[in-house]
């Protein structure tokens, strides 16, 4: 015991917040209509009581620079390894440094993987304006990219089929998306050389579309033996046969894989949640009409994050959901691109499957060397997540003790939701706030909170006081302080009162 009071009496002394930086991409939409994805910085301060100051730097929209915006004491609730943010708190700002407003802003984020990754949306609505503005932060719930915009440049060898001697050339792939410029395999400088079979910046693009590229994939015929489809995807190529149909030709990802591109960028997407289809506008026209093969195809497929390769080579079980369109067809009136935009709803193969990553692959052909000289143009490839629907929330236990565990929630029409459940201590009661927020963190569906009277938390992710203390401190029983308490253990929690309580993490 004497070991544990010193401890707890050293962590009070030499405790101090720090500020942590996150440097990501940040997205801006005023009135629903996006502006180009911007690179802008979050601070988050960790007071050591349960809350957290936030200011993202630097602010602007619509060509208006607004500033700093700064939130303090921002509530955090840890749920399973997630610290989950949210507030609504009135911010000053000074619109271009002429014009001082008072907004509301409401925030809901999350801090993952032993707070390394911040992800935040705000909702800012500008009344003397006439403007909504709604911002997203961070990646985990969009494809980057995904608008096409971004390039980089890669050297390679082309083999003129005349004269059989090499030519260097640049070819473009997007940022965060991946073809045979930059894959791997035995056959990939082949590949490259003989096929061609390249993605290109394109300024064909539709109306209204909000930026100013798009994608475009070609497809070639490979010394007028095959054909070789023209292939993007978030994952990374691999050539691995001179046959198009052999599963050694395929897209792969392993977050585990610490490989970069030449833009510095690794060959998989992060996926925090449970999107409920795909969206994406293209164009396809195909060079000689082909009666048993005439469609395009996108295919996606969550994962757990392990090994997976589309076309898959044998049976994976990492699998949770995939949303796949292999029905792509023409849509070229008279030589002139017609765009087409298509939903491909997600099927949930696993619900056991915690989803982490998600491999999206778009092909000029849905067959292996199955198409002809094709083009296919794509633009704006994009996530949605649904809102749940008939939310309910059952708050059970025995009365005497309360867990999350204790508190279920159901919901239809959206394949996932976040459910974030707040249990705090007040005396002898336990108040259990539980909210519900679509799957991507951008709107709160729901909230219910009930109170149990004469209980005791079981579960220290949540204790905290109903009044000003909350958390400041977690121990296990040999003095040592712990981040993420495990389950089955009993633990000393300091909150920022100056008490301490013994807990059960069931």
């Amino acid at each position: 015991m004497k070991k544990i009071l010193l401890s707890l009496a050293l962590a009070a002394t030499i405790f101090s917040a720090h500020a942590t930086d996150y440097t990501d991409q940040l997205t801006v939409a005023v009135n629903g209509v996006a502006s180009p994805v911007q690179t802008t910085t979050i601070s988050v301060d960790d007071n050591g009581n349960g809350t957290y100051n936030m200011s993202l730097k630097n602010f602007s929209f619509s060509g208006l620079n607004i500033g700093d915006i700064t939130l303090n004491n921002v509530p955090g609730v840890n749920q399973d390894g997630i610290v989950y943010l949210a507030a609504t708190d009135p911010v000053h700002v000074n619109i271009g440094g002429i014009m001082p407003l008072d907004l509301t802003v409401t925030l809901r984020g999350e801090l993952r993987d032993n707070k390394s990754r911040l992800y935040a949306t705000m909702d800012i609505p500008v009344a003397v304006l006439n403007q909504t503005v709604e911002v997203a932060f961070g990646r985990g719930y969009q494809l980057p990219n995904s608008g096409f915009e971004d390039y980089q440049d890669y050297n390679v060898s082309l083999v003129d089929m005349t004269t059989y001697t090499p030519t260097a050339t640049t070819v473009q792939e997007p940022v965060y998306w991946h073809s045979f410029a930059s894959a791997k395999g035995e056959y990939k400088d082949a590949a490259v050389a003989f096929a061609n079979p390249f993605t290109w910046k394109s300024s064909v693009v539709r109306s209204g579309a909000q930026g100013a590229s798009s994608l475009m994939l070609t497809s070639s015929n490979v010394m007028g033996i095959q054909i070789a489809n023209g292939t993007v995807t978030t994952g990374r190529m691999n050539c691995g046969s001179y046959t198009a149909t052999d599963p050694a030709n395929h897209a792969e990802m392993e977050i585990s894989n610490d490989s970069l591109d030449a833009h510095g960028d690794p060959y998989y997407v992060l996926l925090n949640g449970q999107p409920d289809s795909l969206t994406l506008w293209y164009a396809f026209k195909q060079g000689t009409p082909q009666a048993e093969h005439p469609y395009a195809t996108v295919n996606a497929i969550i994962t757990d994050g392990t090994y997976y390769q589309d076309p898959e080579d044998k049976a994976y079980t990492n699998k949770r959901a995939q949303a796949q369109n292999k029905t792509m067809a023409t849509t070229f009136t008279d030589g002139t691109p017609v765009w087409k935009r298509i939903s491909v709803p997600f099927s949930v193969i696993d619900k056991n499957v915690e989803a982490k990553a998600i491999l999206v692959t778009i092909s000029t052909n849905a067959d292996p060397g199955a198409g002809s000289i094709d083009t296919l143009y794509v633009d704006d490839v994009n996530l949605v997540y649904n809102n749940p629907q008939n939310v309910n929330v059952t708050f059970g236990g025995n009365g005497s003790t309360v867990s999350a565990d204790d508190i279920t929630v159901s919901w239809d029409g959206a394949l996932g939701a976040r459910v974030v459940k707040d249990l705090r201590q007040d005396g002898d009661n336990v108040v259990a706030t539980v909210t519900v927020y679509n799957g991507d963190l951008t709107k709160e569906i729901a909230k219910e909170s009930h109170t149990y009277t004469n209980a005791t938390v079981t579960g220290i992710d949540h204790v905290a006081t109903a009044s000003a203390a909350k958390t400041a401190a977690t121990y296990d029983l040999s003095g040592r302080r712990v981040d993420n308490a495990a389950r089955g253990g009993v633990f000393i929690v300091r909150t920022t009162d100056g008490k301490t309580v013994k807990v059960v993490r069931r």
